[in-house]
C-alpha cells in the first residue's frame, strides 16, 4: 500500500492562503520600493537640472528678473558690479540721486562697476533687459545730512568700452565729473540742481546727443576739435562761453563744416543763472 500523501486538491487552507497573500504583498511592496527610488531619483535629477537652468538663464537672459543684487552694503561703503558678455551691444546707464560726488574716469572688464563712499546716503542698482539692450539703474537716497553738512559721499564708475551707450542723470546739488572719451556715446541726458557738471566726449558716432538741463552751476563740455559739433543754448542770466564756434543765430552755435560732417555732436543746454561752456581739445 502506498503511504505517500497525495495531492491536495481543493481550495487552499488559511495557511496557504496566508502564503500565498504574503508572496502578493512583497511584490506590490518591492514595486512600491522601485517606484519611490526612481521618484527619488528622478526627482533629484529634475531638481538639478533646474537649478543649473536657472542658473545659466540668470545671466544670459537678463531682464525677466533683476540680474544683479544691491551689493556689498555698509556704512563705510558699496560695491556695484555687473558681468559683461560680448552679446551685449548696447546699454543705458540711469542714475537717480543727489548729494554725492559723481566720477567716471576708468574702464572695467565688467559691464559696470561702481565703488560707493557713503556716510549718509543709500544706494541701490538694479539691472535688466530692456527693448534695446541692458538697463542698468544706480539709485541714491538721502539717510539724513550731518550736522556740520560735509556728507563726504562720493561714486567712482566704470563702464565697459565695447557697447553703445545711453547715459541718464537725475540729480540735485551734485558735483560730476566724467571722462566719456574712451566711450561709444549714443547720448547723454543730465537734469540737475545746483552744482558742477563736468563732461569730456570722445568721438562721436553718427550722431551723440547731448542734453543738459540745470538750476545755478557751473557746467563744462569738452569735444575732440576736430569733431563736428553744434550747441543750442536757452539759458536766463548765464554766460557762455564757445571759442572755436560760429554763431547762426541767437542761440545756435556750429563749428566749421558741421552741415557736410557724417559724425556729429549735438549739445542742447538750458540753465537758469549758469555758467556755461564747451571747450575744444
Amino acid at each position: 500500500m502506498n503511504n505517500s500523501e497525495s495531492p491536495k486538491v481543493g481550495p487552499p487552507d488559511s495557511n496557504d492562503q496566508k502564503k500565498i497573500e504574503g508572496r502578493s504583498f512583497a511584490r506590490r511592496n518591492i514595486w512600491i520600493v522601485l517606484f519611490l527610488i526612481a521618484a527619488f531619483i528622478i526627482g533629484g535629477v529634475g531638481l538639478m537640472v533646474y537649478r543649473l537652468y536657472n542658473n545659466i538663464k540668470q545671466y544670459s537672459d537678463i531682464g525677466k528678473e533683476d540680474a544683479y543684487k544691491d551689493g556689498k552694503m555698509s556704512k563705510a561703503g558699496s560695491t556695484f558690479t555687473a558681468p559683461y558678455y560680448p552679446s551685449v551691444k548696447s546699454a543705458k546707464l540711469i542714475i537717480d540721486g543727489g548729494g554725492t560726488e559723481f566720477r567716471l574716469k576708468d574702464t572695467t572688464n565688467s559691464l559696470f562697476n561702481a565703488d560707493a563712499r557713503a556716510s549718509h546716503n543709500k544706494y541701490k542698482f538694479k539691472a535688466q533687459k530692456g527693448d534695446e539692450g541692458e538697463e542698468l539703474y544706480f539709485i541714491s537716497r538721502n539717510q539724513g545730512t550731518k550736522k556740520n553738512g560735509n556728507t563726504g559721499d562720493s561714486v567712482n564708475f566704470k563702464l565697459n568700452v565695447n557697447p553703445q551707450w545711453e547715459i541718464e542723470i537725475k540729480t540735485g546739488a551734485t558735483d560730476l565729473d566724467f571722462d566719456l572719451s574712451k566711450y561709444k556715446l549714443k547720448s547723454i541726458k543730465i537734469e540737475g540742481g545746483a552744482g558742477s557738471f563736468t563732461v569730456k566726449l570722445g568721438k562721436p558716432l553718427a550722431t551723440t546727443e547731448v542734453n543738459i538741463s540745470t538750476g545755478i552751476s557751473e557746467s563744462t563740455i569738452e569735444v575732440p576739435k576736430d569733431a563736428a559739433c553744434s550747441i543750442e543754448s536757452k539759458s536766463d542770466f548765464s554766460s557762455d562761453q564757445f571759442e572755436g564756434f560760429k554763431q547762426k543765430d541767437k542761440t545756435h552755435y556750429e563749428t566749421p563744416g558741421f552741415d557736410s560732417a557724417t559724425n556729429k555732436i549735438i549739445i542742447h543746454y538750458n540753465g537758469v543763472m549758469s555758467d556755461f561752456e564747451v571747450h575744444r581739445y
